[in-house]
């Protein structure tokens, strides 16, 4: 058994280490040349047609991007429910409140829809922060089969749609998901850009043999 556990442990590393320089190693050249970008960008990015779905979720991160993105959903009919995610814990808010700065009394995903004309009872909650997207999908798998959902929005970054998207749709198998990236987030083809590129494809890689 403990040579089984090794031997598994190293040909997770072995295929971590091989994914991670292929990616790391042709995505850092193109630090230097960002025209180059454009192919790997392009494979991280998924965009499905929209659907009639039983609910609009908006994966943490970048909320202002992503709240308006599933208000637009809304906005054509296509759900009469939204799901926020909340956002992480911020450490620098909390230094902020031990100053006297007060707590918004609604998170600013939700301040955008009510202000956008989204009724409250078209929006709902996860209770906390999951974490990253696996966590994400666990928390709204419970919740669909709570409320019986066949169909979501799933509304992602651009660049980490795919990556998003096949995380879902593997923990949710029996759900419709429709990847919707938000519009709101630009995208600048600049050294920044091919770092953060090498991070989603690192994270691909983690995701591809179940270790993060």
């Amino acid at each position: 058994m403990l040579n089984v556990l090794i031997m598994r442990t190293v040909r997770v590393l072995a295929t971590i280490g091989l994914l991670s320089l292929i990616a790391g190693g042709g995505l850092l050249l193109t630090a230097l040349f960002p025209t180059l970008l454009s192919g790997p960008v392009a494979f991280l990015m998924v965009k499905d047609e929209p659907i009639k779905a039983g609910l609009i979720v908006v994966l943490a991160g970048s909320p202002v991007a992503r709240t308006l993105e599933a208000r637009d959903l809304y906005k054509l009919g296509l759900s009469g429910k939204i799901l926020l995610i909340p956002e992480p814990p911020n450490r620098l808010r909390q230094e902020l409140i031990k100053l006297g700065f007060k707590e918004p009394s609604q998170p600013i995903s939700q301040r955008i829809l009510v202000a956008s004309g989204v009724p409250l009872s078209a929006v709902d909650h996860l209770p906390a922060n999951a974490g990253n997207t696996k966590g994400e999908s666990q928390a709204v798998k419970a919740y669909a089969a709570k409320h019986a959902v066949k169909s979501i929005l799933l509304v992602t970054s651009p660049i980490g749609s795919r990556r998003q998207c096949w995380i879902f749709r593997r923990a949710l198998p029996t759900v419709r998901i429709s990847c919707q990236p938000t519009t709101y987030e630009d995208i600048e083809r600049d050294r920044r850009l091919a770092l953060h590129v090498i991070n989603e494809y690192l994270k691909m890689a983690a995701n591809t043999v179940g270790i993060y």
